[in-house]
């Protein structure tokens, strides 16, 4: 091979090369380079999703739910909502107005189950018929839980509030002593009473929540909490 031939066959090797190198470096017009693989581990990470709070059990606000029954706990009647779990009612604070209880149902809400008390201590005291009201143990937290039992002719009524569990005896006492005529002896108008875990229940006849309209009770995070009484 003589030197031209050589030299031009050199040429047209280099201009080869050149043309490789650039397409490799250069995309063509139009299209994106290849996505780069991302490692197992990142993509674990980005699909873990943040776990969810808790939801809010019976029993972290009314705990003895989860302890043995004892004689207290014995109602004064066959309590017969068939949604009822007969093996989870726990004796809240009795009151003048109210003998009350707690239990959650098939649903997993907690149940207020009461029965309206003529507050006589002796064996013609006079009860209603019981009645239950249920809620999502989230929902009682924030607002409590709210039972109403009508007068009749021949049995008495109440307006029984269990209070959310933020509240303290101390608390609630401060607010309802505040009410003119109301006091701590014998069937209060607005009577009060706290669990041994320190659930607070308010009670008294409806004429007395007609009469006052709203209750209010400061929380601890600066806000209000109000019976609505009407």
């Amino acid at each position: 091979m003589n030197r031209k031939a050589s030299a031009a066959l050199a040429l047209g090797t280099i201009a080869l090369l050149a043309t490789a190198c650039a397409a490799t470096e250069d995309p063509a017009p139009g299209t994106s380079p290849a996505p780069s693989q991302s490692s197992p581990a990142a993509a674990e990470s980005s699909s873990a999703q943040p776990s969810s709070p808790a939801s809010v059990q019976a029993a972290d606000i009314v705990p003895t739910l989860e302890n043995a029954a004892t004689d207290q706990d014995k109602t004064p009647e066959p309590v017969t909502d068939p949604e009822i779990d007969q093996d989870s009612i726990r004796a809240l604070a009795q009151m003048s107005y109210a003998k009350q209880y707690a239990a959650v149902n098939d649903s997993g809400e907690l149940c207020l189950i009461a029965w309206a008390y003529d507050g006589s201590q002796d064996a013609n005291g006079t009860m209603s018929e019981q009645e239950v009201e249920c809620e999502d143990p989230a929902e009682v937290k924030e607002e409590g839980l709210h039972l109403d039992i009508d007068a009749t002719s021949s049995t008495p009524g109440v307006e029984l509030y269990l209070l959310p569990p933020d509240f303290t005896e101390e608390t609630v006492r401060t607010e309802l002593l505040k009410i003119e005529g109301n006091h701590e002896d014998l069937r209060p108008p607005v009577e009060f009473a706290a669990t041994d875990f320190g659930l607070v229940s308010v009670a008294m006849e409806a004429k007395t929540a007609s009469d006052l309209g709203k209750i209010s009770f400061p929380r601890s995070s600066g806000t209000e909490f109000t019976l609505d009484l009407d």
